[in-house]
C-alpha cells in the first residue's frame, strides 16, 4: 500500500515538471512580418537538456493576442530536432500580434514566441484588364502591384494560366511587374475553342492572387453576339464557380450576381453593367453516375405546383424537375429584378443544363407576364434532351414562340459521329420545343457549349 502512494506522489512531481518544460521559441524574431504562403522555420531551444523539448510529441498553435480562442494548428512541412518548417497558409487572418504556443500532446507548455504579424502579399493583377480576346502564339501581358515590404523580400513569383479546373500552364516567373509572356497554343488543354481563363499569381504553388477571368481563344472573328454569349457560359457553368467570379468578355466586365453549386447541380447569373445583359446559365450533366441516372431516368413530374402556370395538364423529366426546383425561387426573384432594372435575359445551358433552362424560361414567362416577355429574354441551348410531354412543348412554344428567334435549341452534328445523340434521349413520347438549329461540330463528336458550336 505504501509503495503504491509512493509512486502516486512521484507521478504528481513529475507530471507538472513536464507540462512546463522550458521551451524558448526564438524565430519568428519580435515584430517580424510573415506574407501568405510563405515556408519559415520555427526555432526554438531547450533549457537543461529537457527531454520534453525535443519530444515527438512537441507541437506548436498560433494564437492571437486578446483572444484565447486557438487560431489554426501548426502542421509542419518538416521536422528537425529544434526546427520545424512551416508554410503560412493563405487562408489564415491578416493581422499582427500573433504568437506560438508550445505543446506537449495536449498540454500547454509555459512559453509564447515573440509577437509577429501575418499580412497578405498585396498582389493585386491589373492586366489582364478588360479584354476582348487573347490569341495563343503571341503575348500575354501580365502587370501587377504588391505591397513594399512583400516586395523586398525579392520571393520568386510563378505565373500560370488556369481554366478554374486543375490544370496549371506555368507561362513563367515574374522578375517584374510589367511583364510579356509568350502563350503556345499547342499547350492549351483544350484546343483552339474559346474558353475563359484566368492568371495566377503563386508563392510556394499557393494562390497569392488571380485576374478576372478573360476570353482566350485562337479565332480573331470571335464574335460577342447572344449565341456567343450563351456559349460561353454554358460552358463556364462546368468550371469552378464562385460568388465574385468577374469574366472581361468583348470590352465588357461581367459580375456574379448569383451562384449555387451544390453537388451535381449548379447554376450561375452574370450581369454586364455596359451591355444591360444578364446570363442564367445551368451545368449540365457530369461524370457522376448519380446524375448520368437521373439524366436518363424517363419517370414524369407534374408540371403542376412546379412551373408558376403548369403546362396544360402535362409534365416534365422528374430529374430536370427537381433540378430546377433547387434554383427556382432565388432564380425568379432575381431575374425579376434584373430586368425591373433594365437587363435582358439570355438563359442557356448544356445537356442538362439545356433542359433545366427551358423550364426556367418558361417559369419566368409564366410567373411575371407584364414584366419579362419575349422581348428581353431569350433561350439558347446547347445538346439539350428532351424534357417534357407534348403538352410541356406546346407550353413552351405557345410562351416563347420559335417564330420570334428568341427560342433556339442547338444541336451539335460531327461529319463521321452524326448528331449529338443526346438530343434524343429520354426516347419515346418526349418532347423538347424550341426552334432546332443544327451546327457542324469543330473538334470531336459532340462538345458542351462553346466547344460545338461555331462562333461566327
Amino acid at each position: 500500500m505504501n509503495s503504491f502512494k509512493i509512486v502516486i506522489i512521484a507521478l504528481f512531481c513529475i507530471l507538472p515538471a513536464l507540462n512546463n518544460a522550458k521551451v524558448v521559441i526564438y524565430h519568428p524574431e519580435p515584430e517580424s512580418t510573415l506574407f501568405h504562403a510563405e515556408i519559415i522555420e520555427i526555432e526554438w531551444a531547450c533549457s537543461d537538456d529537457d527531454a520534453v523539448c525535443q519530444s515527438s510529441t512537441l507541437s506548436f498553435r498560433l494564437f492571437k493576442e486578446g483572444s484565447s480562442k486557438l487560431v489554426a494548428p501548426i502542421t509542419p512541412l518538416s521536422t528537425g530536432p529544434t526546427s520545424i518548417v512551416w508554410a503560412v497558409a493563405p487562408i489564415l487572418p491578416e493581422g499582427d500580434g500573433f504568437y506560438l504556443t508550445a505543446y506537449n500532446g495536449d498540454k500547454a507548455l509555459e512559453t509564447e514566441s515573440p509577437k509577429f504579424s501575418i499580412k497578405h502579399s498585396g498582389i493585386d493583377i491589373i492586366s489582364p484588364a478588360v479584354s476582348t480576346v487573347w490569341i495563343p502564339n503571341s503575348q500575354l501581358r501580365v502587370r501587377f502591384v504588391t505591397s513594399p515590404l512583400f516586395a523586398e523580400k525579392n520571393h520568386t513569383i510563378d505565373v500560370a494560366l488556369s481554366d478554374g479546373h486543375t490544370f496549371w500552364l506555368q507561362l513563367g516567373q515574374a522578375s517584374a511587374a510589367d511583364q510579356v509572356f509568350h502563350v503556345p497554343s499547342n499547350l492549351l488543354p483544350w484546343g483552339p475553342q474559346p474558353r475563359f481563363y484566368h492568371v495566377q499569381m503563386l508563392l510556394n504553388n499557393q494562390s497569392l492572387a488571380k485576374s478576372n477571368r478573360f476570353v482566350l481563344s485562337s479565332d480573331p472573328k470571335l464574335s460577342c453576339d447572344d449565341f456567343s454569349l450563351a456559349a460561353l457560359f454554358s460552358a463556364e457553368a462546368y468550371m469552378s464557380l464562385r460568388q465574385g467570379n468577374v469574366y472581361d468578355l468583348c470590352g465588357q466586365i461581367w459580375n456574379s450576381a448569383f451562384v449555387y453549386n451544390v453537388g451535381d447541380n449548379a447554376a450561375f447569373i452574370v450581369t454586364s453593367e455596359s451591355s444591360k445583359a444578364a446570363v442564367v446559365s445551368f451545368r449540365g450533366t457530369t461524370q457522376s453516375l448519380t446524375d448520368w441516372m437521373n439524366t436518363l431516368s424517363a419517370l414524369p413530374v407534374s408540371c403542376e405546383g412546379l412551373l408558376h402556370s403548369g403546362c396544360h395538364g402535362g409534365f416534365v423529366h422528374i430529374g430536370f424537375g427537381a433540378s430546377f426546383n433547387m434554383t427556382r425561387d432565388a432564380i425568379r426573384v432575381i431575374s425579376y429584378k434584373l430586368v425591373q432594372q433594365g437587363y435582358r435575359l439570355i438563359i442557356t445551358g448544356h445537356s442538362k443544363g439545356g433542359a433545366i433552362a427551358a423550364i426556367q424560361a418558361v417559369d419566368l414567362l409564366q410567373a411575371f407576364p407584364s414584366t419579362i416577355n419575349p422581348t428581353n429574354l431569350k433561350l439558347i441551348t446547347f445538346g439539350q434532351p428532351r424534357m417534357g410531354d407534348a403538352n410541356f412543348a406546346l407550353t413552351l412554344n405557345s410562351t416563347l414562340p420559335p417564330s420570334t428567334c428568341n427560342s433556339a435549341r442547338i444541336v451539335g452534328q460531327h461529319k463521321l459521329c452524326g448528331k449529338d445523340p443526346v438530343t434524343t434521349l429520354p426516347p419515346g413520347n418526349w418532347f423538347h420545343g424550341g426552334k432546332n438549329v443544327v451546327v457542324p461540330c469543330s473538334v470531336g463528336c459532340w462538345k458542351r457549349g462553346v466547344e460545338g458550336f461555331a462562333l461566327r
